[in-house]
């Protein structure tokens, strides 16, 4: 593999996982190079510019040929954020959508005013609503 800078190695994952059908390629591209490369979202483009070490490079090609397969970014990276909070996720739970963090608003202002004193996250996937 050329050697090549976090701003075209996250340009080619972009271009093969929007030909992949991945609806938000630029973002997931993004978000796998910040895992691979230990950066936030301003370091990557502060640092965008660098040409990544070589076992980085493989590694974030490693992972990026995952995702083009389809297998889920949280599953490749290890984490999902729900609620502004980031939890581990694997292949043995669910991952958390953004459609529960709807459910969960929903349910705290139904909850909001009234009388509750217990209630029960029971057999709902990964556990982050509880």
């Amino acid at each position: 593999m050329a050697p090549a800078s976090l701003a075209a190695l996250v340009a080619r994952a972009t271009a093969d996982f929007a030909a992949a059908g991945i609806e938000e390629a630029e973002l997931e591209a993004r978000r796998l190079a910040e895992h691979v490369f230990g950066l936030d979202h301003a370091g990557l483009i502060l640092r965008g510019g660098e040409i990544a070490d070589a076992a980085s490079a493989a590694r974030f090609a490693e992972l990026a040929a995952r995702r083009e397969r389809r297998e889920p970014l949280a599953y490749i990276i290890g984490e999902r954020e729900f609620w502004g909070l980031p939890f581990l996720v694997t292949p043995d739970a669910l991952i958390p959508r953004p459609e529960t963090e709807f459910l969960l608003e929903t349910a705290l202002a139904a909850a909001r005013g009234a009388n509750i004193r217990h209630a029960v996250d029971l057999g709902t996937g990964s556990g982050v609503i509880a």
